[in-house]
């Protein structure tokens, strides 16, 4: 329902690629299944979500009747649909994107899929450095923003730091040549990469990995680079994503090793190993940002008052 950043960049993408490549965009979504009450009502009528979506450029707009796909296989989606009802060429998703019965496909196995016919697969989401600007033109009320020593008009408010990890999967041979220096999820969970009890990672080994940055313009798409070339490795870079969950989860499933925040490690998992960077690029100062008009509202206020006292605490 709706047509937000993240739908927009996701259409945006592909009509940019298709504008380049002469091809076609179309978008392909669902209408509700028969009977089922939206809960709390629709954001906005069909009529004017097809308006927006022409805006943005596509082609062509298809949303068959859920009934009609809800049982394929992810293996029959792939196959039928998108290359033989469509003759796809790329297909372009969010992070957390699913599909086939019983969401039965994620971004990893469509990938995994699409690969020997040909459909080349882009995960796009609406990146962090496009929402400084909606703050500056009162779009938005409030995001987040780690530049060091801005020179913008926004008001800042520190929030809290993070620490950079080198996340890599298990199943990944580079880690045979790191043993030692490798933590576990629940390592990390306990605070030990905040210490010294386990030495920095020595990433010269890294050079034949495939890793996931950041899009340029996103803070750690430049700290990954500067951290990268101090130890003289040339990247194999597979991929560039938008958000940092997009290539925290891609790595999960094994696609290839990024840099990640040490935020986003919430529960214990063995799918990968995280490393300790000896870099001063890999901490970080987060500010909550608003607006630099003089008046706040009441709603910012409590938000920053929770957010704050949520996370001093955590002492990290």
């Amino acid at each position: 329902d709706g047509v937000h950043i993240g739908h927009r960049a996701v259409i945006s993408a592909a009509v940019d690629c298709a504008h380049a490549e002469g091809l076609e965009a179309a978008v392909f979504t669902f209408s509700l299944p028969a009977g089922h009450a939206m809960k709390g009502g629709r954001l906005i009528t069909d009529e004017e979500k097809h308006r927006r979506i022409e805006e943005l450029g596509a082609d062509h707009f298809f949303e068959p009747a859920f009934e009609e796909f809800c049982d394929l296989s992810p293996e029959a989606f792939v196959t039928d649909v998108l290359a033989g009802l469509y003759n796809a060429k790329a297909v372009f998703c969010g992070d957390n994107f699913t599909f086939g019965k019983k969401a039965a496909g994620n971004v990893a196995v469509l990938r995994e899929l699409c690969a020997p016919l040909g459909i080349r697969v882009e995960v796009k989401e609406a990146g962090s450095g496009e929402l400084l600007p909606m703050v500056k033109d009162n779009l938005i009320d409030l995001t987040f923003n780690c530049t060091p020593s801005p020179k913008d008009p926004l008001h800042r408010i520190p929030a809290f730091e993070d620490r950079i990890l080198l996340a890599i999967p298990a199943s990944f041979p580079v880690n045979r040549q790191l043993a030692g220096q490798a933590m576990t999820a629940a390592d990390v969970l306990k605070g030990l990469h905040l210490t010294e009890a386990v030495p920095a990672a020595d990433i010269s080994c890294l050079s034949d990995t495939p890793l996931l940055l950041l899009t340029p313009g996103n803070n750690l798409h430049t700290r990954a680079i500067s951290i990268f070339q101090s130890q003289g490795i040339t990247l194999q870079v597979i991929m560039e994503v938008s958000q940092l969950v997009t290539a925290f989860h891609l790595c999960g499933a094994g696609i290839g090793a990024t840099l990640i925040s040490d935020r986003l490690i919430t529960t214990p998992n063995d799918r990968v190993l995280y490393y300790r960077l000896d870099s001063p690029l890999a901490s970080r100062q987060f500010d909550m940002v608003i607006p630099g008009k003089t008046y706040v509202s009441v709603a910012q206020k409590a938000f920053v008052e929770l957010f704050t006292d949520y996370y001093r605490p955590l002492g990290r």
